[in-house]
């Protein structure tokens, strides 16, 4: 994996996305053998992060998708994805919301 895009919801679990993007970032940056970040992505409401995907999404590469956010911001992601055709691009989902049910429902934990 070369490079990754970055979503994020800023207003997640009342700010915590805005919160945790600038470590996320860093971390990438810190961290040898990480993928360069292709684009940083932040929603500005509902029904954005299916835009921001469609936007980002190249007919010639697959970069992964990684997605701060609750269970809407990935939800629009994952719906982006599929009406797209491209369900063949990964997605690393990082629970930064209230309920983060997909997480739970994974055993992959809250957030």
């Amino acid at each position: 994996m070369e490079s990754v895009h970055i979503l994020a919801n800023p207003e997640s679990a009342g700010g915590r996305g805005r919160r945790l993007l600038p470590e996320l970032v860093r971390a990438l940056g810190e961290t040898e053998g990480a993928p360069a970040i292709s684009s940083i992505m932040e929603t500005e409401g509902p029904g954005h992060a299916g835009e921001l995907v469609r936007s980002a999404l190249s007919a010639d590469s697959v970069v992964p998708l990684v997605v701060l956010g609750g269970d809407g911001t990935l939800h629009e992601v994952a719906n982006a994805l599929l009406e797209s055709g491209r369900s063949d691009v990964p997605i690393a989902p990082l629970a930064t919301g209230t309920g983060n049910d997909f997480h739970r429902m994974l055993n992959a934990g809250t957030g």
